[in-house]
This record gives structure tokens, sequence and C-alpha cells, in this order.
């Protein structure tokens, strides 16, 4: 009568599980995966089955071999909402965790659930646990571009400075994978600009590394370091003059990023390279008209082995430097 239970249930055969529940069927029973009938039923959005076993006494938190639960289940894949609400009314843990330490917040955040989102919240889901990589549900929202519940989990007390196992915020996966929006309302929600991984890189650099100039922009303007090195000694500039992102390497510039040669030599870009020695004539151009004929005699020198510099850019200048 058990399996004929389990039958019933993972099938929503809702008469068919009040019969075998009024014959005595053990509504807790477990088949050689730990699964219980309640588990098949909330993983397939059995509403009507659900209640009636929970009407039974079944135990809303048993746990698979894996440590998943029915709330677990019911929120993974599909997302059953009325479903998850039951369980909830249950006396489900909206605090479980499987066996890699995720939430049934972080599936739901990854998933792009948003009414169970707001429901495993209501319910005092934390919302600053991590797994056993360091993710929090905010971190795995921003992974997966679910802006929607990152916003939610911020108005919720994420914390928007949370690192993963790597290093990593929020912000700098927001950065790395180009969405805007998500790097704008994280930086309105205090993340640290400036913060580093594990490798001493920012979200600058991993916008520039990606060539999102758009998010290098939004960056600079909440006040991101244009000059910090990582671990390596690399820079936002050098990073992405190597991968030839020419839009990139002119705002870094324009913010005053400097490391001009290590840059220039880093990339067979010819974009890049222009973009970077016509920055250095405009630099140099500015610096000698300013100062005063001998400065002038002695600041040329270091500004020209500074700076990634041909024969023809430098009788320019000069031509220039005469006119000005």
């Amino acid at each position: 009568m058990n399996n004929s239970l389990f039958y019933a249930a993972a099938n929503g055969r809702i008469n068919n599980v009040r019969r075998f529940i009024r014959g005595g069927a053990n509504v807790n029973a477990r088949n050689n995966r730990e699964w219980t009938p309640l588990i098949w039923a909330a993983r397939q959005g059995h509403v009507q089955t659900v209640r009636e076993l929970i009407r039974a006494g079944v135990n809303v938190n048993a746990r698979t071999n894996n440590g998943r639960t029915a709330l677990i289940c019911a929120t993974d894949g599909v997302g059953y909402v009325q479903t998850v609400r039951e369980l909830i009314r249950a006396g489900a843990d909206v605090n479980a965790r499987g066996n890699n330490g995720e939430t049934v917040l972080m599936l739901a955040a990854r998933g792009g659930r948003l009414q169970i989102v707001h429901e495993l919240i209501r319910a005092g889901a934390n919302v600053n646990s991590r797994d056993n990589d360091g993710n929090t549900a905010l971190v795995d929202a921003v992974v997966w571009g679910r802006i929607q519940i990152a916003h939610e989990l911020i108005r919720a007390g994420a914390n928007v400075n949370a690192r993963d196992i790597n290093g990593r915020t929020a912000l700098i996966w927001a950065a790395y994978q180009g969405r805007t929006q998500i790097v704008h309302d994280l930086i309105q929600a205090g993340a640290n600009v400036n913060a580093r991984d594990n490798g001493g890189e920012t979200a600058l650099m991993f916008a520039a590394r990606m060539g999102r100039t758009q998010v290098v922009h939004e960056l600079i303007r909440a006040g991101a370091n244009v000059n910090a090195r990582d671990i390596n000694g690399s820079t936002a500039l050098t990073k992405a003059a190597y991968w030839g992102s020419t839009q990139t390497v002119s705002e870094l510039l324009k913010a005053g990023a400097k490391n001009w040669r290590v840059a220039y030599n880093r990339t067979n870009n010819q974009a890049v390279r222009n973009a970077i020695k016509n920055h250095a004539s405009k630099v140099i151009t500015n610096s000698m008209r300013t100062a005063t004929t001998r400065r002038r005699v002695a600041a040329i020198g270091t500004l020209m082995k500074k700076t990634p510099i041909n024969r023809g850019l430098t009788t320019r200048i000069m031509s220039t430097l005469k006119r000005g």
C-alpha cells in the first residue's frame, strides 16, 4: 500500500491518496532515495495532495538522501507558489539547506521565482545565509541576472558587500557580466566600488577586462580607483588594452588612468594603440603649454620615457608647442 501511495502522490491522484491514507498507508514512508510521498507531491506541484498529506500528519521537513526537503523541491525547477505557501503554513523550515549548503531562498533567486522569494522573506528566511562556496541569495540573483529579485533582497537587508569563497562581491559579479542596472543599484545600496577579490581584482578591472564600457563609466562616476593594481601589478587599463577594448581604454584614459606604456605594449590592437598615443599626445601638449620654457625642456624628456610615442608623434607635439 505504501508503494501505491507514492505513485498516487507523485501523479496527483488525490482520491487514491485519500483512500490509501484511510486504509492505513504510512504517509512518512520512504523509498530507496529517502523520498517521502510529500516530497514527490511537492516536486510535481500537486497542491491538493500536499494539503491532504499535511492533514494526515506528514513530516514536512523530512529530507532526501541529498538533503532536499519538500519545500526545496517545490521551489527548485518550475517553482510552485501555492505548494510553497502550503508548506510554509504547515511549518516547513524556510532556512533548510541542501547538501551544498544552498538554501530555499538561493534556489528561488537563481530560478527567478520572485513570488516565492516574497513568500520566503515574509516567512523569515535569512537573506544573508551562505552556501558552501560562500554565495548568498543576492550573489546568485546577480549572477543569474534576476534584477527584480536583487532589488527585493536588497530591500530585505541583504549584505551588498558579502563575499564568496573567491572574495567576489555581488558588485564584482555584476560588473563582470555587464549588468549596468544592477551595478547602479548596488552602488546606491552602499556596495564598495573598490572591494577586491582574492586576486586583488576590483569590479572596475573585471568590467575593463570584459569591455563593459557602460559599467566602467558607472563605476568611475561612483569613485572607483582607476589606477588600482591586482596582485600581478595589472590595472584596469592594462587589462582593457590586452583584450582590445578601444572604448573602454578611452574611458579609462579620460578618467586619469596611468601606466600607458605597459598598456600600449600589452596589445597588438592598432585602434587601442592609437587611442593611447592620441591621449598621450594631448596630455604632453597640455603639460608643455602650461610650463615655463626651462621646465618644458626638463619635462619633455621625462614624459617621453613614460609614454608610448614615435618619431612622428614627437614632431607633432613639438610643432604644437612652438605654436603654443
